[in-house]
């Protein structure tokens, strides 16, 4: 995220194609981070996960490997259809947008069914309507910007400024859905781990006390 502001800062500074290489490139390596934790999540509440994460030990080499395929489908699209292809940079954009969005939708949805599916997902409603909420309203503000400010027909209203208010406030409402998944997972592994020690606890002290009754059953017989 810390990549993100700075490259966008870059974009937005020099209005440049590598400006907007480099901005697009730090959103993509995050969004995909942000796949590979979702489905961490899952795993850690039991679920099945759609993607392979990889042994417990090479975790972060998994990680690294989702944002490179990331950033090289995300990013690869929208520079083949400009330089390769032509495209206007209307449609170059929309081509990153729609990039982009799959990239949030494989990171956002498999956590959310995986809530619903544990019967959670009443307990988080509330950060997942306003980070949704906060991306459309993000997303209709930069649709707005190639009909009013493409064609010049109204320029003075900040609708781009809003579009990274509301993207950023998803953003944070989206990372503070998975912190407080990952919470709870470990939460609820750290209550079945202490109920299994009490039992094993429980268990190994049994014979014992079954052998201190039944010496003391013999001794009163006696």
């Amino acid at each position: 995220l810390v990549a993100v502001g700075w490259f966008s800062a870059v974009y937005h500074a020099t209005s440049s194609w590598g400006g907007f290489l480099l901005d697009i490139t730090a959103m993509a390596a995050w969004a995909s981070h942000l796949v590979y934790c979702g489905q961490l999540a899952c795993e850690a509440l039991g679920c099945r996960c759609i993607l392979p994460l990889g042994g417990r030990g090479d975790r972060a080499q998994w990680c690294i490997g989702y944002a490179a395929l990331g950033v090289a489908l995300a990013v690869g699209a929208p520079f083949t259809a400009f330089e390769l292809l032509n495209a206007s940079a209307t449609a170059t954009w929309n081509i990153w947008a729609n990039a982009f969005l799959i990239l949030i939708l494989l990171a956002a949805v498999p956590p959310l069914l995986a809530l619903y599916s544990i019967e959670m997902l009443g307990k988080f409603i509330l950060k997942v309507f306003l980070a949704i909420v906060s991306i459309l309203c993000g997303v209709g503000c930069t649709q707005l910007i190639h009909v009013l400010c493409g064609p010049r027909y109204f320029t003075a209203f900040p609708l781009h400024s809003l579009w990274h208010a509301f993207s950023a406030t998803s953003a944070f409402l989206t990372v503070r859905i998975l912190d407080d998944l990952f919470a709870m997972a470990r939460a609820g592994a750290g209550a079945a781990e202490a109920a299994g020690a009490a039992i094993r606890a429980e268990n190994s002290s049994s014979p014992s006390q079954t052998l201190r009754k039944s010496k003391a059953g013999t001794l009163r017989r006696r």
